[in-house]
């Protein structure tokens, strides 16, 4: 399912209930038609952007969008060398209680910044 990233004025709002007016991230969803989960995030996000309440007056749209929403950096690509071969994989689920789950985890704490959805 696609979620379409909420409007200034929704990410605004959302600023303006929790922030200024200390309402709940339940009250604040119910009250803007949003889900407490987005609310919660926008909220980090906030947070993790490290601006501050109140928003300065001339801060545009754009710029509040970027300081939430920053561009992903560019994700180097892997290369073949950096995976294991399927030998190696084959030979390591031949072993007792290995799994290809256990694999795969060894390998993202063996290489982080390969990991999914960085």
């Amino acid at each position: 399912m696609s979620r379409r990233r909420k409007t200034m004025r929704e990410i605004r709002s959302i600023l303006h209930y929790r922030l200024e007016k200390g309402i709940s991230a339940d009250r604040t969803a119910l009250a803007l038609k949003l889900s407490k989960g987005t609310v919660i995030n926008t909220l980090e996000r906030f947070k993790q952007s490290d601006l501050k309440w109140p928003l300065p007056s001339d801060m545009s749209d754009s710029a509040l969008e970027h300081a939430l929403y920053p561009p992903k950096s560019k994700r180097s690509s892997v290369a073949a060398t950096e995976l294991p071969s399927m030998s190696h994989i084959e030979k390591e689920l031949a072993k007792k209680h290995v799994t290809l789950q256990c694999l795969y985890d060894e390998y993202c704490h063996s290489s982080p910044e390969v990991l999914p959805g960085t």
